[in-house]
């Protein structure tokens, strides 16, 4: 067990549709939030710079990685990333947030983390990249 984020795509044709418009914002999230990144992790560091293109988006925390953040645009299977709040937690929990806000019911998103603390971070992140964009809990009912 460890800190984990999930989600699944429901909808593999609004979400292709979304999909060149996370990259783009993929990118920005990965510049603002300034955290060192990697594709693969490993004891050692660095293996490879993260990948954000057509065909993925795969991230790891460099020297601080846990699990890679593998998000494709041609998947409807169920995935999650263990991040254990590693620094890249900012990263992956943005960047699901974005693509909650951008793809709406195409994706589902939950999370071992609580929204009004852990999630507060990505919050901060995204509205500061897009401040007249609606920021709301991409999972169901409010923290306990």
């Amino acid at each position: 067990m460890g800190y984990t984020h999930y989600w699944r795509i429901s909808s593999a044709t609004d979400w292709q549709k979304t999909w060149p418009q996370l990259v783009l914002d993929a990118r920005l999230i990965i510049e603002a939030a300034d955290v060192p990144l990697t594709k693969y992790g490993t004891k050692s560091g660095r293996e490879g710079e993260p990948e954000i293109s057509d065909q993925a988006i795969y991230l790891n925390g460099d020297y601080k990685s846990h699990e890679s953040f593998i998000l494709e645009p041609e998947t409807t299977k169920f995935s999650f990333c263990k991040t254990a709040r590693k620094q890249y937690d900012i990263v992956v929990s943005s960047i699901l947030l974005r693509a909650s806000q951008l793809a709406g019911t195409a994706i589902s998103v939950s999370s071992d983390g609580t929204w009004d603390r852990d999630w507060k971070p990505a919050q901060r992140l995204v509205k500061e990249l897009w401040p007249e964009e609606e920021i709301r809990r991409p999972w169901g009912e409010e923290d306990e």
